[in-house]
């Protein structure tokens, strides 16, 4: 049997998941009504014990809850019973809080203390309302954070969530001294730098809605030249010349496989020129980015020039934590349905012959597969594994499929995905070529070097 890099990270994956996929048990039910433990979400985490090591699942009945979090234990998750219909919602403004509180520890929605790790959101959603509550108060749509975390937070993740405020700031994880965050399939909604990270963050699979000309997303990585933000296979959207990004400070940014609306605005990411000067320059990468009524030349491919050897299928969560984290091996059985798959959702040009891997939902026993070239496709087969092999597809057509996890009481439908095959085409022509044509070398040894589309090109023939 011959195994190609594909496939050795495709076994290895799923070997690693199944060793390392935490526990999701619901140890403590939260209902208004009186139904589960507690009839609070606060009154649910502050009864969690201290000190622990794996996930204490905190399960959120649907319901509005008014509370204001302060999330002071590690390994907490909270893991709403419905996306929109599980909200945590209150009215903050930063401004207000720092008038009469030292640190803006109180100033969120939900507020994590310094040094917490391992926190977990799913499945739930989370507002900072105030400019809706008090639309007359001066400069209502200034830093209104729901999320905020500092110093020695880390390791958060936050998946299947709406994360909302009426100002900015929406999201704000700021642990300069090398937070690692992981979001997946979320929403992002909020004014000026809505989605805020310091440290390490990936973004996968999320949409983005900005309601201001500044900047939608920010980042400093000052705390070390390989912090940065990676944002791969998300939309973004906002009213009318909405901003892209902005940073003051370091800062990496890598968009991949992203698309624009085109209300956004023609301006690239820059830096707000301050008293603290980049030391590492400009660093902002692009690969299949588009904009949907014709792209701006600023967005076009340049991952090369972060570095030779990078390219767009090394650019993933595991890499972007310098494999210190990889938070794919813990979102296994979070969910009630499938999630993450392979190929991405939207991805363009996948081989005929790829093979269909998701994570699986809670309690899951076996996985019932759907797969066509219909919006509702149809039953194909059905694996005891996250894994499938459907055979060789036809070239050139956009495919539907869901995954439906069958538990022990239910069967869960999953998700519409969509991919589109690589056309039945002579490969594309090679690009980043090195040396470059008419190029005048000076040394005496040349590395000729250029990048095709991976998995794709087989074999190169040099003259």
């Amino acid at each position: 049997m011959i195994l190609n890099r594909f496939s050795l990270v495709l076994c290895f994956t799923l070997i690693s998941s199944a060793l390392n996929a935490a526990d999701y048990t619901i140890n403590a039910t939260v209902a208004q009504d009186g139904s589960g433990d507690y009839t609070t979400i606060q009154a649910a985490i502050d009864a969690a014990p201290s000190n622990l090591t794996q996930p204490y699942v905190i399960f959120i009945k649907k319901g509005t809850y008014n509370e204001k979090l302060y999330i002071e234990k590690s390994f907490i998750t909270l893991l709403g019973e419905d996306r929109d219909s599980t909200r945590i919602v209150t009215a903050e403004l930063r401004r207000i809080w720092r008038e009469t509180n030292p640190s803006d520890y109180g100033a969120a929605t939900i507020n994590i203390k310094d040094g917490v790790t391992d926190l977990t959101l799913a499945n739930l959603t989370a507002i900072n309302n105030f400019a809706d509550v008090y639309p007359d108060v001066e400069n209502n749509h200034d830093h209104t954070m729901t999320i905020r975390g500092g110093s020695g937070v880390t390791k958060v993740i936050i998946i299947n969530c709406n994360i909302i405020a009426t100002g900015g700031d929406t999201l704000s994880l700021w642990n300069t001294g090398g937070g690692m965050f992981y979001h997946l399939h979320s929403y992002f909604e909020g004014y000026v730098d809505y989605v805020c990270p310091r440290g390490y963050c990936y973004i996968e699979d999320c949409d983005f809605y900005g309601y201001n000309n500044n900047a939608s997303i920010w980042h400093d990585g000052s705390g070390g030249i390989d912090h940065k933000l990676v944002i791969t296979d998300s939309r973004f959207d906002g009213v009318r010349d909405f901003a892209l990004g902005r940073y003051h400070k370091d800062a990496a940014f890598y968009l991949l496989n992203c698309s624009f609306s085109a209300n956004m605005r023609d301006k690239d990411i820059y830096y707000v020129e301050n008293t603290v000067i980049p030391q590492w320059g400009k660093r902002v990468y692009y690969y299949n980015c588009h904009k949907t009524n014709g792209d701006y030349p600023w967005h076009k491919d340049n991952l090369h020039l972060a570095s030779d050897t990078l390219h767009p299928e090394d650019v993933t969560s595991l890499w972007t934590f310098n494999n210190q984290w990889n938070p794919e091996n813990k979102i296994a059985d979070l969910l009630e349905r499938a999630i993450l798959p392979t190929p991405k959702n939207f991805r363009r040009k996948v081989p005929t012959d790829v093979k269909l891997t998701w994570i699986s939902g809670r309690g899951a026993k076996s996985h019932l597969i759907y797969l066509g070239t219909d919006s509702i496709p149809p039953f194909i087969g059905t694996s005891d594994t996250s894994f499938f092999d459907p055979g060789r597809l036809e070239a050139g057509k956009t495919y539907f499929w869901h995954i439906d996890e069958v538990t022990e009481t239910d069967t869960i439908r999953g998700e519409i995905w969509e991919f589109t095959t690589m056309p039945d085409a002579p490969p594309e022509q090679p690009v980043y070529i090195y040396p470059s044509s008419n190029a005048v070398i000076e040394e005496s040894n040349v590395t000729f070097q250029w990048q095709a589309v991976p998995y794709i090109t087989d074999t190169f023939y040099i003259y």
